[in-house]
């Protein structure tokens, strides 16, 4: 089962979603969104533990975060386009995919600090990180 979790940017003050699933097998990694037919605003997939995505398989561009251990931003790409592979930044542990139009939305950079915490509902998980 996939956790679910609000996503903040502790930098900008802002958010990025407060629907992102995490995804922690092996196999909800390598499938990520590959079946969906796109993402609704607010909606995301944090891939963890993840060194870079592919978009091999998928119907729709998403915002790729790239994160540290601590959730400190490494690298950005912004509408990945479907059918591509990299980049893998170096010192990335974990992404985010979010609908385009995220990274500029929130204004988020690399070097910003993202605050990932258990969302609220029926869905939420029981962990959390920063």
């Amino acid at each position: 089962m996939q956790s679910l979790y609000s996503v903040g940017n502790l930098t900008r003050g802002t958010s990025l979603g407060c629907e992102v699933k995490r995804s922690r097998t092996f196999l909800q990694r390598l499938f990520g969104l590959s079946f969906r037919g796109g993402l609704s605003e607010g909606e995301g997939l944090w891939l963890a533990p993840c060194r870079g995505v592919h978009s091999v398989g998928m119907r729709f561009a998403f915002d790729a975060i790239y994160l540290s251990d601590s959730l400190a931003v490494v690298g950005l790409r912004e509408s990945y386009a479907p059918f591509r592979v990299g980049p893998f930044p170096p010192g990335t542990r974990s992404v985010l995919e979010m609908k385009v139009g995220c990274i500029a939305r929130s204004g988020t950079e690399v070097g910003d600090q993202l605050v990932c915490r258990p969302a609220t509902g029926p869905n939420s998980s029981s962990d959390s990180q920063r």
